[in-house]
């Protein structure tokens, strides 16, 4: 048996914001279809949806967080978006595209294309009430903060880090060290909740921070990470469903599990993401309670959580 002696005391709660806090109201296809309708254009907007894809990836590729360093501002890294993702629709008109462009610009600079997810504001709320510290992590460009102000969720954080600002996107760890850097905080004290495994969940934990992966449900988990993650949700289930407190050497087991699991990924020469086929996982709870059920229980309270209980080694049984 392994004695955990762990102590966890919160300090600092970094939030990502796209598909966390906030997430689009409907497909980029739809809003971009939408616009061009109001310039005289008829584009389909599955076929926009496909096209934005193409042209995003192209655009990270070849100018990596919004052309920070190669010369280009954050609105022309946009522009470019927009312009490309209609010429591979077939519009090649440069005066029709150019409004189309900026007023795209503009919308998504507003809460016009932007709806918070379910129970945002109640657990920030909740968090504020109890004193924990929180600020911004996001892969975005400065349109984030106007964002979070039209959204009524600006208030609530210390401070934002976009990746355009300080120079850095997740996952390199030197965003989050910049966080932790603000607030004067060691990262075993932080945590970080965001929905993307490698940018978000993965990288906090590389950076030393505990961190917590969310997803809605429906939506999907990549394959190869099923197993671990898996268990970590029944595990959240089952503390959620009972409504008690966890066994205190549950984040303690959550850790090893998981560094373990990685360590054994890498030995074997496989991606931590792979191909692999598989049923997805979801968990099914808003993010009022599964952040109340989980991370305030083990991690809030500012109260010190002393962990001797011996500790099995392995995951608690599925639910």
């Amino acid at each position: 048996m392994l004695q955990a002696a762990v102590m966890l005391r919160l300090r600092l709660l970094t939030w990502d914001v796209t598909n966390t806090l906030l997430r689009l109201r409907v497909p980029v296809g739809q809003s971009y279809s939408a616009e061009a309708q109001a310039f005289g254009l008829q584009v389909p907007a599955e076929v926009l949806n496909h096209s934005f894809s193409q042209a995003h990836a192209s655009q990270s590729q070849r100018f990596p967080n919004y052309g920070w360093g190669q010369g280009l501002s954050s609105k022309q890294w946009w522009l470019g978006v927009v312009f490309e993702t209609f010429r591979l629709a077939g519009i090649h008109d440069s005066g029709v595209l150019w409004p189309i462009a900026e007023k795209l610009y503009r919308d998504y600079s507003s809460p016009k294309n932007w709806e918070l997810i379910p129970g945002a504001i109640e657990i920030l709320q909740w968090c504020q009430q109890r004193g924990i510290r929180m600020a911004v992590v996001s892969n975005s460009d400065w349109r984030v903060q106007e964002i979070l102000s039209r959204c009524n969720l600006r208030q609530y954080f210390q401070f934002v880090l976009t990746s355009e600002e300080v120079g850095f996107a997740k996952p390199d760890r030197r965003i989050f060290l910049e966080a932790l850097h603000s607030a004067k905080v060691e990262p075993q004290l932080a945590a970080h909740i965001g929905d993307h495994y490698v940018n978000d969940y993965l990288a906090a934990r590389k950076t030393g921070l505990h961190s917590f992966l969310f997803k809605m449900a429906g939506e999907p988990i990549e394959s190869d990470i099923e197993a671990i993650l898996g268990l970590k949700i029944n595990v959240l289930l089952s503390m959620e469903r009972a409504k008690k407190e966890p066994c205190e050497c549950h984040l303690y087991c959550w850790e090893q599990q998981i560094g373990q699991w990685e360590n054994s990924r890498q030995s074997q020469g496989a991606p931590l993401l792979g191909r692999g086929r598989g049923r997805a996982v979801h968990l099914d709870l808003t993010p009022s309670k599964w952040l109340q059920g989980v991370v305030a229980r083990l991690l809030s309270e500012q109260q010190s959580l002393q962990m001797t209980r011996p500790c099995t080694g392995r995951m608690p049984e599925a639910v």
